[in-house]
């Protein structure tokens, strides 16, 4: 924001403020998304906007765009302009996401950061704005190409990955076989041996989710595939922990603070329905919740972002 002091002492005319305005415009072109204000404190001229326009800007700085809306913009703009490109080779964007706020940064995979003119990023910046009203604060992007590691994706398995990376189709599918993977292997081990054998074969299957060999282990979570492995060994418990998350996820519209209430009563659940399942679960619950300590930093901080 750009306030503009004194303004009781210039000479006005008709069109005075707005050749202020385009004056500053042409000077400030490095900001064009900062809010111009032109005040007089002396005079008590419009200075309640400055207070107004601030808490204003800093809502859009705490923006946080779905991925799916996203990209739907980005396939909309690439449309309209095609991307530049170099000796017979084309820009392509595979996806776009946001992965921090005050300011907004915005992931892009692409498949040659040197073809990514600045120009065209100018051009995605403005349809971003347009978009979804990110007035008055400053937008980063970065640019990966495909196959470089990044706060957004980095390979790893679970179904906030999915959602954050591929969108919500993506991240359903992923959920159900998550939840799948651990019923499964419950059923299997109390098919083939005994129900404490079920349980190991649930803390295994949930630590193989978070710790998995195939992925460097970088895992999820666990929480989907937690919710499975309880589900297998009882519905009821399983339908107590959703309504817990449920709740948690209701009223704070955070899914970190659901899985975390979850985490936290899961024991005390266990030890009412189930208490042979007690250590088992104990042991998921600490690993959840620290599986969760970014969230819990961002939650600290009022910076985690809402679900809807």
């Amino acid at each position: 924001m750009v306030a503009v002091n004194k303004w009781d002492l210039i000479e006005k005319e008709t069109n005075t403020m707005r050749d202020f305005r385009r004056e500053l415009e042409s000077e400030l072109q490095f900001m064009s998304y900062a809010p111009i204000i032109f005040i007089s404190v002396a005079e008590k001229q419009r200075v309640n906007q400055v207070i107004e326009t601030a808490k204003y800007v800093a809502e859009k700085r705490a923006l946080r765009v779905p991925t799916g809306q996203l990209n739907s913009l980005i396939a909309d703009a690439t449309m309209m302009k095609q991307p530049p490109s170099d000796k017979g080779k084309r820009l392509k964007i595979y996806y776009v996401t946001q992965v921090a706020v005050k300011p907004p940064l915005f992931s892009f995979q692409i498949n040659r950061r040197d073809l990514m003119h600045f120009s065209y990023a100018r051009y995605l910046e403005n349809k971003i704005r347009e978009g979804f009203g990110f007035e008055g604060t400053s937008i980063k992007f970065v640019f990966r190409e495909k196959g470089e590691k990044g706060e957004e994706g980095s390979g790893k398995a679970g179904t906030t990955n999915a959602l954050r990376v591929l969108g919500k189709k993506a991240a359903l599918i992923t959920l159900v076989i998550d939840i799948c993977k651990g019923a499964l292997a419950v059923l299997l081990g109390m098919k083939l041996g005994s129900y404490q054998i079920g349980t190991v074969c649930a803390l295994a299957v949930f630590c193989g989710h978070i710790w998995p060999c195939l992925y460097r282990f970088k895992g999820g979570k666990g929480v989907a595939t937690a919710f499975g492995a309880i589900l297998a060994v009882n519905w009821q418990v399983a339908l107590l922990e959703l309504a817990v998350v449920a709740v948690g996820l209701g009223l704070s519209r955070r899914m970190s603070v659901g899985s975390l209430l979850g985490a936290v009563a899961f024991p005390a659940i266990c030890c009412i329905l189930e208490p042979e399942f007690i250590w088992i679960g104990c042991i998921m619950a600490v690993i959840v919740v620290i599986k969760h300590r970014a969230n819990i930093q961002r939650l600290i901080k009022g910076e985690e972002p809402k679900m809807f």
